[in-house]
């Protein structure tokens, strides 16, 4: 039974689903240097973080142009544009078509939604965008429920409770070293026939509807959160 039949069937068990990909880390960073991270306490990762975390890294100041647009894109990889140059990123290439505007993309690779939130909230609204484009990919939704993906990150968790509707978990977050030092101390291997047990159950027709309904339930409801969030933020400057 490999690592992946035994948690990746589950992905609507966060806790479960979640344990696939800390092993997955395990493998990579076992053996070679971890310091290639851009680890950032808040969000788990970044870019750029020793300039101003926006690709190009260059661009823009706080201070608006004087008689230009913002436009800022939040989201994952295809926001930031993984594996593209600074020119063929779509937020370039957007900026290109539509006059006196400017074009920028916080996006990260691996995020979730809650997380893209947090780094608008953090960082993003500091540049006054007049419009931002939240750009989701489908695997973000099931990201935002887990608090470790590439690397240990936030979560943004809807909270009534409080005046701003929500908290974040998992933060700050854990340094990469100590999230390696915490799952190789763990015996994934000795826990295998939990892991087989649960999948198993969850595969069970009756207890899987159940289960994916209540994960959907509330995942949704983080998601929609965390849009809100943005959108009242953006509105609020009249954007």
């Amino acid at each position: 039974m490999t690592l992946k039949e035994l948690t990746f069937s589950a992905w609507y068990i966060p806790s479960i689903n979640q344990v696939y990909y800390e092993q997955k880390f395990l493998e990579k960073y076992r053996d070679r240097a971890i310091n290639d991270i851009a680890y950032d306490p808040l969000l788990g990762w970044d870019y750029n973080l020793s300039t101003n975390r926006i690709r190009p890294p260059a661009l823009p100041a706080l201070q608006a142009v004087p008689n230009k647009r913002r436009i800022l894109i939040i989201g994952d990889s295809f926001a930031h544009g993984n594996e593209v140059s600074d020119t063929e990123v779509f937020s370039y290439l957007l900026e290109q078509k539509i006059e006196n505007v400017e074009v920028f993309t916080m996006g990260v690779g691996g995020y979730g939604v809650g997380q893209s939130t947090i780094k608008y909230l953090e960082y993003g609204r500091n540049y006054k965008p007049d419009l931002v484009i939240f750009a989701v990919h489908p695997p973000d939704f099931i990201r935002t429920a887990l608090s470790f993906f590439s690397f240990s990150k936030p979560l943004l968790k809807v909270d009534n409770s409080v005046p701003e509707g929500y908290r974040t978990e998992n933060s700050p977050v854990p340094s990469p070293q100590k999230e390696l030092a915490r799952i190789e101390s763990g015996n994934f291997w000795k826990s295998r026939l939990y892991y087989l047990i649960v999948s198993r159950i969850a595969q069970i027709p009756v207890f899987r509807k159940t289960l994916i309904e209540t994960y959907l339930a509330k995942t949704s409801a983080q998601v929609r959160k965390a849009i809100d969030l943005v959108k009242s933020d953006v509105e609020s400057r009249g954007g």
